[in-house]
C-alpha cells in the first residue's frame, strides 16, 4: 500500500511539475510589469525587458492579453548605509511568473543590492542582474 501511494505521489508531482515547465518553456510570450512596494522604487520594468530580449528565452510582447505569462516584477527600496555601500537607495528584486489567469506558475528568491562601485552605484540594477543570471540557470 505505501509502495502504490509512493508511485501516486511520484507520479503526481512529475506531472505537475511537466505542466509548470510546459508554461514556462522557451519560447512563449511574457508580458513584463513591476509592482512596487514604495514610491521611491525607480521603474526596473524597461531594464528587465532588455535583459529578457538579451537573453532570447521568451519573447516579450507589449499586453497582456497577447502574454502567455505575466512576469511581475516586485521591488521594494530603502535607504541607508550598509558595509559595502556609502548609502543610497538599497533595491531588493523578486518575480513571480504568472499564468493568464493569475496562477501563480513560478516564484523567485529576494535579491538585494546595495549601491557600490561593482554596480556603477545602481542597486536595482545589480539585484536585477542577479535575478537574470538565476533564471538562466533555472530555465535554461
Amino acid at each position: 500500500m505505501k509502495l502504490l501511494f509512493a508511485l501516486i505521489l511520484t507520479f503526481a508531482t512529475h506531472t505537475l511539475f511537466a505542466q509548470s515547465s510546459d508554461a514556462l518553456a522557451k519560447g512563449k510570450n511574457v508580458y513584463v510589469m513591476q509592482t512596487s512596494a514604495n514610491d521611491n522604487v525607480k521603474d526596473y520594468k524597461d531594464d528587465a525587458i532588455a535583459a529578457i530580449k538579451d537573453w532570447g528565452y521568451w519573447n516579450v510582447v507589449d499586453t497582456k492579453e497577447n502574454a502567455d505569462i505575466i512576469f511581475d516584477l516586485k521591488a521594494d527600496s530603502h535607504k541607508g548605509i550598509t558595509i559595502t555601500s556609502w548609502g543610497g537607495q538599497t533595491v531588493s528584486l523578486n518575480v513571480a511568473l504568472l499564468s493568464k489567469s493569475g496562477e501563480k506558475l513560478w516564484q523567485s528568491e529576494t535579491y538585494e543590492t546595495s549601491p557600490n562601485g561593482t554596480n556603477g552605484f545602481n542597486g536595482g540594477k545589480g539585484s536585477l542582474r542577479k535575478l537574470i543570471r538565476n533564471l538562466k540557470k533555472k530555465f535554461n
